[in-house]
């Protein structure tokens, strides 16, 4: 939820008048945010409860996939998948369709685990990123930007972030796997709440992310000229 906070804040203007889509939207708290910030709002989620959420708001939410919605060519002015494009079996199809629902100088911002990431180097199978079986396909950023190359879309950037939260995660699933305990004191720690640990890992996450090496990717596209 953060992470969706942050990039609601920063890549995407506070206010607005043009058509903001939420592929995969859940019970649609950030479009909520949008929404109050003048953008007219979309949304589309598999999960029925999720949708239901969503509606309670007043939102606009469709049920079902992206390609089932069969919104109107050349509609929206961004596009969000925060956390989809992983969970995806046919990542080209729902690219062509967002290819064809955008607008001529639209936008599309996604956030997807980063399998060139030194976590994962470090983890392997145990990164949480993977989280098998619900992640289907893994990217890096060449995966990407083939992906982007294939459905005529092109790469405006690509920012890393990572976090403790994340890389605490990591560690836990490494020492369950290989059948150690956390110590009872350790516990009872709220790790990714830690200030002490946040302060600690900052500058090891920033290094990473400098060089291109963090958890998380957050692409910018737009469709190729």
């Amino acid at each position: 939820f953060l992470l969706s906070f942050v990039m609601a804040r920063g890549a995407v203007p506070y206010h607005g008048d043009g058509r903001f889509l939420d592929v995969g939207c859940g019970g649609g708290s950030y479009l909520y945010r949008l929404r109050q910030w003048g953008w007219k709002v979309y949304g589309v989620e598999p999960n029925e409860s999720g949708v239901q959420q969503a509606r309670a708001l007043g939102l606009d939410v469709q049920h079902g996939e992206l390609t089932d919605v069969h919104f109107p060519e050349s509609f929206f002015d961004v596009i969000r998948l925060n956390n989809v494009l992983e969970h995806l079996a046919d990542p080209k199809e729902a690219f062509r369709e967002i290819k064809r629902i955008l607008k001529p100088h639209g936008i599309v911002y996604i956030t997807v685990p980063n399998t060139r990431s030194l976590n994962f180097w470090l983890f392997g199978e145990n990164w949480y990123g993977l989280d098998s079986p619900r992640h289907v396909i893994s990217y890096c950023p060449k995966a990407l930007t083939l992906l982007c190359a294939a459905t005529d879309l092109e790469i405006v950037k690509i920012d890393f972030r990572s976090g403790a939260f994340n890389f605490v995660r990591s560690v836990k699933y490494y020492l369950e796997e290989n059948g150690d305990n956390w110590p009872e004191w350790m516990r009872h720690i709220n790790w990714p709440g830690n200030k002490i640990i946040r302060r600690t890992l900052k500058p090891f996450f920033y290094f990473i992310d400098t060089f291109r090496l963090g958890d998380v990717m957050e692409a910018t596209l737009k469709k190729a000229p």
